[in-house]
């Protein structure tokens, strides 16, 4: 057997599911359900796949679970459709290994059309809620106004009815299922029972007041909100269920006009709003590149302050290395001028001393020589003298010869003379 549990978001669909679970009917395992949320603290008893299955259907088709105004099953392509029933008959293969099963998502008020192919032997447990609840405690969860929620509601709501009309369906009330749970609950298990399936157990009392806690049961309607946002036809809706009379509702019964121009308008400021959320999304996007980019840039910048403060500091040290180098050059320059210099005038010195000696030897040379000139000239006039001296006593020898010689002449002639 396939149960198939409807009803509105905020109506009591994930408590519901874990009821029957508790049954004995299958929901699937712990890794392939949502996990608890705050909104839903106990779980929503609802599986991953069929979850995201959804939602990329209404988003296939221009919608959401909020924005339902022109939902139109007709919209999917033929490759769409096929890829949606693939998927779906993947998930049934998995849940009809496990039955009796149950599959919950509020979206099924809206998608059962694309399911029915697939099921073979379905029950719908639908579970309603006073329209202004919902409303309220879609404006705790989600912000939305209290008229949009009434009119999702309606939405939802009729549109499960039509979608479950030729199906076996029980009804729960959502605030008997909290307020009175174990009377509540032994007769879903005996409707269950009575529709044929098999299999199932009652929960023990300790089973359901620990599960269904009343505590959970926050928005208790606010009859003011229900007289300024409930319309005659949303109230008669609910009367309807209340009554037991949903069941009997004409399958061509529309959604009212208030509530279809309430969606319209919501999805035409949604997308304003979304546009205007976009635009801002942008603009925040932009800063935030801008900003981004302006931290690039100063971090660019501080990276080159710093780069251009170490390239200084390299400079700096390098200048102190050139300076140094240059002193220490210059130093040594100096010290290697002092060192020419001093050979230098080492060797001027030694020049000059050498000079000096030459100077001297020259003048010793020159004394030499003019001592050995005065010499030779002593020598020359002693030679002279004696010169003059030997021609003079030649002179006067020769005198003196040439005395004797006329002497002689004189006595010999004398001689002669005499002879």
């Amino acid at each position: 057997m396939q149960i198939i549990v409807l009803g509105m978001h905020r109506s009591g669909t994930s408590p519901l599911t874990r009821i029957i679970n508790l049954m004995g009917v299958y929901v699937g395992t712990e890794g392939t359900l949502m996990s608890p949320h705050q909104d839903n603290p106990k779980g929503f008893w609802e599986r991953n796949d069929v979850y995201a299955l959804h939602q990329e259907t209404l988003k296939t088709m221009g919608a959401d679970w909020d924005k339902v105004a022109h939902l139109d099953l007709g919209k999917l392509t033929a490759d769409q459709r096929a890829a949606f029933d693939q998927k779906a008959r993947n998930i049934l293969q998995n849940l009809d290994a496990h039955r009796p099963w149950v599959l919950k998502d509020p979206r099924l008020c809206l998608l059962m059309p694309l399911w029915r192919p697939f099921l073979e032997t379905p029950i719908c447990v639908h579970i309603y809620r006073s329209p202004i609840q919902v409303a309220q405690s879609l404006r705790t969860r989600n912000g939305f106004p209290i008229h949009f929620g009434v009119a999702l509601w309606e939405k939802y709501n009729l549109t499960a009815l039509t979608n479950s009309g030729d199906l076996p369906r029980l009804f729960v009330s959502h605030q008997r299922l909290l307020g009175q749970p174990l009377e509540t609950v032994r007769t879903l298990y005996e409707q269950l029972l009575s529709l044929g399936v098999h299999g199932l157990r009652l929960p023990s009392e300790k089973e359901i007041l620990a599960f269904l806690d009343p505590a959970l049961y926050r928005e208790r309607g606010d009859v003011r909100l229900k007289k300024e946002f409930v319309s005659f036809a949303q109230e008669e809706i609910f009367q309807a269920f209340e009554e037991g009379t949903a069941g009997s509702f004409d399958s061509a019964i529309s959604l009212s006009a208030g509530a279809q121009a309430t969606l319209e308008s919501y999805e035409t400021n949604e997308e304003r709003e979304r546009q205007r959320l976009l635009i801002e999304e942008t603009l925040r996007t932009k800063e935030a590149e801008l900003t981004t980019l302006h931290q690039k840039m100063t971090v660019v910048e501080q990276n080159r302050v710093i780069e251009e403060q170490t390239l200084q500091q390299q400079l700096a040290q390098a200048e102190q290395k050139r300076v140094t180098l240059e002193a220490s050059r210059v130093a040594e320059a100096k010290a290697w001028k002092q060192q020419l210099v001093a050979l230098e005038e080492s060797k001027v010195a030694e020049a000059n001393a050498r000079r000096q000696k030459l100077v001297e030897a020259e003048q010793e040379l020159v004394a030499l020589e003019e001592s050995k000139v005065a010499e030779a000239n002593a020598w020359r006039r002693q030679l002279a003298d004696a010169e003059q001296k030997r021609v003079t006593l030649e002179a006067s020898r020769v005198a003196e010869a040439n005395a004797w010689r006329r002497q002689l002449a004189d006595a010999e002639q004398k001689r002669v003379a005499v002879e």
